[in-house]
């Protein structure tokens, strides 16, 4: 018994608490470092989101005749520019993009015109089809609105062949 008269339960030393300190400087740093990510992470998020929509439009763009597959600015239900004629993969009706660019005024596409594509309302979309060899846009669509200080900004190039000759690009940029 005269052993333990010199210790008494309930007492820590200096050591416990500048460990317990350090250890909670360490989950708060941890916290710190986590709640620092998260924005970043949600940024990336999107940006794989727009990216797969981006994607997607252009797959429909370059692989779907639409719907009607000879389909014209007054019987659309889907754009798709795709040579119905055709078999091959990434070859595009020139009848097709004239008309597409047709829907497609300088002043910008409507509000329905995204309905043709299925793209979500909360999306702006830019199409550009050119020709590869001249350079020159065949056409042209972006909203009537462009947002100047665009925060996630994604874009999908496909090269791909013209019924008319030759090559060309088709670009879809989504925000």
């Amino acid at each position: 018994m005269a052993a333990d008269a010199g210790k008494s339960s309930g007492q820590f030393g200096y050591d416990y608490f500048i460990s317990l300190v350090i250890f909670i400087l360490f989950v708060v740093y941890i916290a710190f470092q986590i709640m620092g990510m998260r924005p970043a992470y949600l940024r990336e998020v999107r940006n794989e989101i727009l990216r797969s929509e981006a994607y997607q439009l252009s797959e429909l763009l370059v692989n779907d005749p639409g719907e009607p597959q000879d389909w014209s600015a007054a019987s659309v239900r889907r754009i798709g520019l795709a040579d119905e004629n055709s078999d091959k993969t990434n070859y595009l009706s020139a009848v097709k993009i004239s008309r597409l660019a047709g829907l497609c005024p300088d002043a910008g596409y409507s509000d329905g015109f995204q309905q043709l594509f299925g793209i979500d309302e909360k999306y702006q979309f830019s199409i550009i089809v050119k020709n590869i060899i001249s350079g020159l846009p065949i056409a042209d669509c972006h909203p009537s609105s462009l947002i100047a200080a665009r925060t996630v900004n994604v874009s999908v190039k496909r090269v791909v062949a013209l019924s008319t000759g030759g090559y060309g690009e088709v670009a879809v940029q989504m925000w």
